[in-house]
């Protein structure tokens, strides 16, 4: 009867362990794929945000290869998610996100400073084409005065 009482707390044991171990993995897929779902949308927004950038003129080739190296993160994600390895593919998703979004901010910037200069550079435009104006009329007007001057003597 020992014995049997024994052989029960050990099929117990076996049986919580294995239970702990696949709740665990359950988990861990979970948070892999949420994670890789959560990393593609960046991604995209990611390009988005890169496009209106270049859009707006401004130089965007850091960020495209930030874009390469968070799309290989990303895809090294999946791959490791199809293997299984759900613990190596959330934290290659983790990677790839925080990649992302770094990405994204870095756009939102050089887009800002584009559009930034590009008004700076039309004000200046305006400025310059203003002046040669000014200096155009008062150099006609002088011009004016003292040929009445000279025609008058």
């Amino acid at each position: 009867m020992k014995q049997m009482t024994i052989f029960i707390v050990i099929i117990l044991l076996v049986v919580l362990v294995m239970s702990v171990s696949i709740i665990s993995v359950v988990s861990g897929q979970s948070s892999a794929q949420t994670t890789i779902t959560s990393a593609k949308n960046t991604l995209k927004n990611a390009y988005d945000v890169a496009k209106q950038a270049e859009d707006s003129a401004a130089n965007i080739e850091s960020l495209a290869n930030s874009l390469n190296i968070a799309a290989d993160l990303l895809s090294k994600a999946e791959i490791a998610y199809a293997a299984n390895e759900y613990d190596l593919a959330y934290t290659y998703a983790i990677q790839s996100q925080a990649q992302l979004d770094n990405i994204v901010n870095q756009a939102s910037t050089l887009k800002e400073k584009a559009v930034t200069s590009k008004v700076t550079e039309f004000v200046f435009d305006i400025l310059s084409i203003s002046v040669s104006i000014g200096i155009a009329s008062a150099g006609i007007a002088i011009w004016a005065i003292l040929g009445k001057q000279k025609g008058e003597k």
